[in-house]
């Protein structure tokens, strides 16, 4: 009987909660992070289907983004370096076994791995960004920003001064990729963050 058909035949398994069709899109880019609140143009996924709302117009938001590099280091490990015609920091005599830590478009360097695990403050920082000039030089590497002496670097191997070359510019050209997100830190909310209300009692601690 039909009843029985019916019966037999498998039934379709509904998804629990509420159901979403996809109307419009809008893609954001890089570009268009910032601090401030911009509107954005809606696409039409599906310009022929006449049940869709008609949808025009933008809507608006604020695009906020954050490399990795920011808060975590591309590449740490050791390092000699030498600073050629700067009597401050000893003229023609390389300092072996520093430590260098490449993070946050800044190349920091310790006196030692002992010193960079004690979590003192590094003894040299040296700007990497879209304007650093980076030179492979046969057995050494050489880093210059402008108006600043250039600092030559060697490795204990040649695997890892192609190592560090090969972070070094790419963390050039991510500083000019990023944008705005690498020439400041963007504050980035989520959904659960209240804003702070300041009172005249409140103050800013050391932290």
């Amino acid at each position: 009987s039909n009843e029985s058909q019916a019966d037999n035949e498998p039934k379709k398994k509904s998804k629990p909660g509420p159901q979403f069709d996809l109307l419009a899109t809008a893609t954001l880019r890089l570009e268009d992070a910032s601090e401030d609140i911009k509107p954005h143009e809606l696409f039409l996924e599906d310009n022929e289907n006449d049940r869709l709302p008609p949808m025009f117009g933008q809507f608006c938001c604020r695009l906020a983004v954050q490399p990795y590099c920011r808060e975590e280091p591309v590449l740490v490990g050791s390092l000699s370096v030498r600073y050629p015609n700067n009597e401050r920091y000893s003229n023609d005599r390389w300092a072996e076994n520093c430590w260098g830590r490449l993070m946050d478009w800044k190349l920091c360097l310790w006196q030692g791995l002992d010193q960079y695990e004690a979590a003192r403050s590094p003894s040299k920082q040296i700007r990497i960004d879209q304007d650093t000039r980076i030179k492979d030089e046969g057995e050494i590497f050489t880093v210059e920003n402008y108006g600043e002496g250039i600092i030559e670097f060697k490795c204990e191997t040649k695997e890892k001064k192609v190592m560090w070359l090969a972070h070094l510019y790419q963390h050039a050209c991510d500083h000019k990729r990023w944008k705005t997100a690498s020439q400041e830190k963007m504050e980035i909310l989520s959904p659960d963050t209240k804003p702070v209300v300041r009172t005249k009692s409140m103050c800013r601690t050391r932290s």
